[in-house]
């Protein structure tokens, strides 16, 4: 499987519950995690918030300029994107960056969604 180069957004969410995704990605594709995006948690690793791996959480995007795809590494109540990512969503489009997510939200049915080509689905 080639590196998807991931940057794991648990922006709010760092504890090992509902970032469960984020760990578990942190603990079997550990090559393939470039950082894990958390304003709340910056400056620490996923050894500090999760107990499991030594990848940086970041506060912005810029600071992971190797990451090639956006993983939402958190499984939420609801199954819902939280409303505060969106604008994180757009400015990884606006960086060329694939989306990731196992939310069941679809990115076309949101109104932001309107500003972007059809073809930018996540959920």
């Amino acid at each position: 499987m080639p590196n998807r180069k991931f940057i794991i957004l648990t922006e709010g969410y760092a504890n090992p519950v509902p970032a469960k995704t984020a760990v578990c990605v942190i603990r079997y594709c550990p090559d393939e995690v470039v950082a894990l995006l958390d304003s709340t948690q910056a400056g620490k690793t996923s050894r500090d918030v999760f107990g499991v791996g030594d990848v940086p959480f970041v506060s912005a995007l810029e600071e992971a300029p190797d990451a090639k795809t956006l993983l939402f590494g958190i499984a939420n109540p609801g199954g819902k994107i939280p409303p505060a990512w969106r604008s994180l969503m757009l400015q990884a489009i606006d960086r060329g960056l694939d989306l990731v997510s196992g939310c069941t939200s679809s990115w076309r049915r949101t109104r932001s969604s309107r500003r972007r080509p059809r073809g930018g689905a996540c959920g």
